[in-house]
């Protein structure tokens, strides 16, 4: 018994460590996850959705990263927009964080960054959990990776904004 709450400990310590590390302080974050269809009406789940139209000064229609969780009362949401800056400008001034564009990187890439995990984390985060790592990311560089669309060993590297959760 005493064998068994020893490995405990040590296999309890290093998720903890493994946790930390991921929601380090990196000024550049890389989430990354396996979307589900299914999760927009189970309410259980990472989605991601487009209604196909354009808005404002988007070139193409905007997408919606959806992290949600009916049982845990949340639903935290990322946005991909790919701007005209040419019709932007007329109305403000460019920030870097304008320019969003999505990369194509070979699968190995993922070798060589940290990366936070939410198939493994996201379904064991308590409510209180979620929006301390969600608020983390609002002043980051976030870039989601969705397992689903590696194809042929790329990766497509999707840089959004994180805004608001939603709560129950």
């Amino acid at each position: 018994m005493k064998n068994v709450l020893i490995l405990f400990v040590f296999a309890f310590t290093g998720a903890v460590n493994v946790y930390s590390q991921n929601i380090s302080n990196d000024d550049v974050k890389y989430v990354i996850f396996t979307s589900d269809k299914k999760a927009e009406e189970t309410g259980e789940g990472i989605y991601i959705y487009s209604d196909g139209n354009i808005y404002g000064t988007s070139k193409e229609p905007p997408i919606s990263f959806h992290f949600v969780s009916k049982g845990k009362g949340i639903i935290g949401s990322a946005y991909y927009f790919n701007l005209d800056l040419d019709e932007l400008a007329k109305i403000r001034k460019i920030k870097e964080k304008d320019k969003l564009v999505i990369k194509e990187e070979p699968s190995e890439f993922l070798n060589s960054v940290n990366l936070v995990d939410m198939d493994i984390l996201f379904p064991k985060m308590s409510k209180e959990e979620f929006i301390k790592v969600w608020n983390s990311l609002w002043d980051k560089t976030v870039y989601f990776i969705d397992r689903s669309e590696i194809i042929n060993r790329k990766i497509k590297l999707y840089p959004v904004k994180v805004v608001g959760i939603n709560l129950y």
